[in-house]
């Protein structure tokens, strides 16, 4: 016995080809044999909805903290911790966020750029490797 889906049909109407035939389940025989439970079918008006996944949630990374020294602007420290990302400038702490190859104070008035594998800092035009990290 052979059975169209809808989906299958409205597909093949839609681009003007002959219907594919599609085949029942068939089930296994036997007295304790069941009948096999309705399969949902797609309806061509609604699209599917993505599965809702739940997010991975990871823990805080404990971040490290870089000590800069720059000749003209004195000492800046990054504080790269997860929960308490700062930059301190000249004893001034700015809460701060992390962005690729720098961190940024929250209201945008400071940013601290660094080189790969923090090597080295720049802030307002000057570098220095000169710089501690615990």
């Amino acid at each position: 016995m052979r059975h169209l889906t809808i989906l299958t049909l409205l597909l093949c109407t839609a681009c003007q080809a002959e219907p594919a035939a599609t085949k029942a389940p068939e089930v296994a025989p036997g007295p304790k044999a069941q009948a096999a439970a309705p399969q949902p079918t797609a309806s061509a008006s609604a699209p599917v909805p993505e599965p809702v996944r739940p997010e991975k949630v990871q823990p805080a990374r404990r971040g490290k903290v870089y000590t800069c020294r720059f000749k003209t602007h004195g000492t800046i420290v990054i504080h790269t911790d997860d929960n308490d990302t700062r930059i301190e400038i000249n004893g001034r702490s700015l809460p701060a966020g992390s962005g690729s190859y720098f961190y940024q104070s929250d209201d945008g008035s400071e940013v601290v750029f660094f080189g790969p594998n923090m090597s080295y800092w720049d802030y307002n035009d000057e570098r220095t490797e000169d710089c501690e990290v615990r």
